[in-house]
């Protein structure tokens, strides 16, 4: 899943039409989007199977 997936999903659940949300509706969107993605990323992390590249 990436941003674009996560921030469609968020809207789904707020049930907010992105063709017609205000700029108050789409911030509070990217608002709840970012905390939802950052959730997303350390439930990854914390996968057993987790292995950061090395660099």
């Amino acid at each position: 899943m990436i941003h674009q997936d996560i921030r469609e999903w968020v809207a789904q659940m707020m049930r907010l039409d992105l063709a017609t949300a205000s700029p108050a509706e789409l911030a509070k969107l990217e608002e709840v989007a970012k905390l939802a993605e950052a959730q997303y990323v350390r439930q990854l992390m914390n996968l057993h199977e987790y292995r950061p590249l090395v660099g």
